[in-house]
C-alpha cells in the first residue's frame, strides 16, 4: 500500500475539487439560444398584389447563438423568404431586423408566420391580417420568395438588411 506525503494528498484534493466546482459551473450556465423575436405586420389595409416590409426580429442572448439558424417565413403555408445566418452581427447586436418583402397575391385571411430552426429548437411568432381585393384595372405586383430556393444568406458587422431588405 502506497502512501502519499502531505503536499502530493493536498494538489490531488485540489484538483478533484476544482473539477467539481468546473462541472457545477458548467451545468449552471444557461445554454445559449437564438430565434425570432416577433414578426411585425404591415399597418392595415393590406390589398393583394401590393408588396409591404416585413421586420422579423431576431433575439438572442450570445452573439455566436445567431450563427447557423435557419429563418423560415411562410404566407398560409407556402415560403415567402427564407435565410440562414452566415455569422455574428458584432458582440452587442444581441437583437437585429431581418427585413424581407411580402406581396399577397390573393384577397382573404393570411397568416404569415416565421420559424427559426437551429440547435437551440424552433421558435417562432406569427401574424394573421385579411388582404383585400385589388382595385378593379391595377396591375398586381409578382410574388416574392426571397431564398426559398435555399440561396437566402444573412449576416454581417452592420447587423441589418439581409436578404429582401
Amino acid at each position: 500500500m502506497s502512501t502519499r506525503s502531505g503536499p502530493a494528498r493536498r494538489i490531488g484534493w485540489g484538483v478533484t475539487a476544482l473539477a467539481a466546482i468546473s462541472a457545477t459551473v458548467a451545468m449552471a450556465a444557461p445554454q445559449a439560444s437564438a430565434g425570432v423575436g416577433a414578426l411585425v405586420a404591415p399597418d392595415e389595409p393590406v390589398v393583394a398584389g401590393t408588396t409591404y416590409r416585413v421586420d422579423m426580429w431576431l433575439e438572442s442572448d450570445s452573439d455566436a447563438a445567431f450563427i447557423g439558424e435557419k429563418y423560415v417565413v411562410t404566407d398560409n403555408g407556402k415560403c415567402i423568404y427564407s435565410v440562414t445566418v452566415s455569422w455574428g452581427f458584432g458582440s452587442t447586436m444581441l437583437q437585429s431586423p431581418a427585413r424581407f418583402r411580402w406581396t399577397p397575391t390573393t384577397a382573404g385571411s393570411h397568416t404569415v408566420t416565421a420559424k427559426s430552426y437551429g440547435t437551440y429548437g424552433v421558435r417562432s411568432d406569427s401574424f394573421t391580417v385579411n388582404v383585400a381585393e385589388a382595385p378593379a384595372g391595377s396591375t398586381p405586383e409578382p410574388a416574392t420568395t426571397t431564398g426559398c430556393d435555399g440561396s437566402g444568406s444573412f449576416g454581417g458587422s452592420s447587423g441589418s438588411g439581409g436578404a429582401g431588405s
